[in-house]
Parts: structure tokens; C-alpha cells; sequence
């Protein structure tokens, strides 16, 4: 849910103020994840002082112009629906009313990537640029190969999280066994460094010379969602490096983690939507740019961002113990 709250505030910074002699419009917000329940769409008006809920608002959504969802928002302007059948290269639609203003939106689910495998290894990273420090990181190397039928003359987008379980464990008095100390739960995709991916990496690098033609990034603005596109891929494959540093505790305690790293195929007005919120991400710290950037829209007669996503996982476990 984070992704659709920050959106929600975003669109009210570019869309939820008017002046006094423009009509109001819908403002639809929605991050969809095909095949998943429990979905959410939002729906608001714009206003003279500040975005409203539309409550009571009528949505319709649409699969293959077909209704798969009619219903009408809650008095937040929000309204539920599960999106387990959506399925790969679907056409889906989101038709919004209320009282007598009207948006639309219309999207095409993206084939997932397909992840073949992944590789591990131990690694030494800088703490930052700042700090010659290293620490101990596990990198994974992760396999990726585009589905059959992608178009190679488009550009396709996408977008990682990682999350993980880490399992604190201590010897028992006889030494020979463990026994379960703590669980400390990380479900925060911000905390993995990815400065050794070129792919992830475009505003970072120092010289625009290695990078593709169709770089876009914007120079000195963090990566933060971790969107990346595919002109990194070579005959449709790439390998993805992340690297997740080791517990603070990791020198003096036994320990294991559970990852789980999931990429999600997102559709090009998403990505560009991300860009634009991490560019206000960096306009919120002070840096100064010649104008303030948009933010991307896709909702006709309105604003908003009604994107779907199709998410492919892996998951590993790690073991750590202390030699004696």
C-alpha cells in the first residue's frame, strides 16, 4: 500500500488545487498487481483548497471491455476488488462518475519476466562514497530472461524489491545445537544496495559513455523505487546484482535470513510516473532544479495514475554461524 499513498499525495501536488475559474476533475490513483485480491483504487476531486474524496463515486473496471468489477468508493473515495484474473496482455479499464464529472483510464496487464535462477556470493562493500569503510554483503546474482513474444524494437520497464526474515539463533550450554533467539522481520525493498548494478545505476554513473542511447535518468536523483528498463539486456537476458549487507550482530551470532526478491513488469507510464516521484523525493531534500517536474499522468479527462503490474518472485535461505 505505501506505493498508492505516496501517490496519492503526489497527484494532489501537481492536480488537487484548482483556480478559481477551472472545473473540477476526477483524480484516479490505482497500483494494480495482476492476479493478486484485495486491490484498491482511489477516487477524488480537485477543489479550490485541496484534493477531496469523491465519495460515493461509481467505478466500473473492465477486462477485455467486458465489467469485471462495478461498485461504488467508500466515503474515503476508496473501493476494493480483486484482480485474480487478470491475466498477461489483458486490457483492462477503469471507468469513474461522479455526479457529473467523469475520467477514464486504460492499461495492458505486461507479460512478466521470467527469473531462471540466481547465484550467491560474498562481497565487500563501501559503506558509501563518503566512507572507505567495508562491510560484508551477500550478492545476488539474479538470472533474467524476457518472455517469449516480446517486441524488441519496444523498450519494456520494470521494478525489484527484496525482503527478508532474518533469524537471530544462539548455542545451547552444550554447544552442539541452536536454539531460536529472535525474528527480526525486514519488509522494507529499501534496504539493499544496488551500486554495482549498471541497470540500476544510470544517474550514478560517471561517465555517459557507457550508457545505452536511450538513457533517461536524471543525473544526481536517486533510484529509489529501483526501476530499470531493458536495453541493458543482451539477446533478451541479464543478470541483476544486488547486494543485501549482512545483520549488524552478524561477526558475533549465529544467524539465517529468508529472501525473497521479486520483480515486477510494470507499464511505461508507471515507470516515468516513479522517475517523477523520486525527482520530488529529491526536490523535498533541497535540491534545486531550473523547474519543478510534472507528474506523469495516463487518466483521460482527469488526472491520476492507473498502472498494473505483473510480479514474478524467487526466494532463498542463507545460514551464518560463528566458527568457534
Amino acid at each position: 500500500m505505501p506505493l498508492v499513498l505516496i501517490l496519492l499525495a503526489s497527484c494532489e501536488r501537481e492536480a488537487g488545487v484548482l483556480d478559481e475559474k477551472e472545473e473540477p476533475r476526477l483524480v484516479v490513483n490505482a497500483i494494480i498487481t495482476a492476479g493478486a485480491d484485495s486491490q484498491q483504487v482511489h477516487i477524488r476531486t480537485t477543489g479550490l483548497a485541496r484534493a477531496a474524496n469523491a465519495a460515493a463515486a461509481e467505478v466500473s473496471i473492465q477486462q477485455n471491455d467486458m465489467v469485471a468489477y462495478s461498485g461504488i468508493a467508500d466515503k474515503r473515495g476508496s473501493l476494493m476488488f480483486s484482480a485474480k484474473g487478470f491475466a498477461p496482455d489483458d486490457e483492462i479499464a477503469i471507468v469513474a462518475r461522479y455526479g457529473s464529472i467523469h475520467a477514464n483510464a486504460r492499461v495492458r496487464v505486461p507479460k512478466p519476466i521470467i527469473i531462471m535462477g540466481l547465484d550467491t556470493m560474498t562481497v565487500r562493500v563501501r559503506r558509501s562514497s563518503s566512507n572507505k569503510n567495508l562491510d560484508s554483503h551477500t550478492r545476488y546474482l539474479v538470472h533474467l530472461r524476457q518472455p517469449e513474444g516480446y517486441d524488441s524494437k519496444q523498450t519494456h520497464y520494470f521494478r525489484v524489491e527484496v525482503y527478508k526474515d532474518i533469524l537471530s539463533l544462539k548455542k545451547t550450554s552444550d554447544q552442539t545445537a541452536t536454539e531460536e533467539q529472535s525474528i527480526v522481520a525486514d519488509a522494507d525493498h529499501d534496504q539493499f544496495s544496488y551500486s554495482s548494478d549498471p541497470a540500476l545505476t544510470e544517474s550514478e554513473n560517471d561517465s555517459q559513455d557507457d550508457l545505452p542511447i536511450e538513457f533517461d535518468w536524471l543525473a544526481g536523483v536517486e533510484n529509489k523505487y529501483h526501476v530499470f528498463r531493458d536495453v541493458y539486456f543482451a539477446d533478451g537476458r541479464y543478470d541483476l546484482r544486488l547486494d543485501l549487507p549482512y545483520p549488524y550482530y552478524a561477526s558475533s551470532r549465529d544467524w539465517s535470513q529468508h529472501v525473497n526478491i521479486r520483480i515486477y513488469s510494470i507499464t511505461e507510464t508507471e515507470y516515468y510516473y516513479l522517475q517523477s516521484l523520486a525527482v520530488y523525493t529529491t526536490l523535498d531534500a533541497g535540491t534545486i532544479f531550473d523547474t519543478e517536474p510534472g507528474i506523469t499522468s495516463n487518466v483521460e479527462g482527469g488526472a491520476g495514475m492507473f498502472c498494473i503490474e505483473s510480479v514474478t518472485d524467487i526466494s532463498f535461505e542463507e545460514e551464518h554461524f560463528v566458527l568457534p
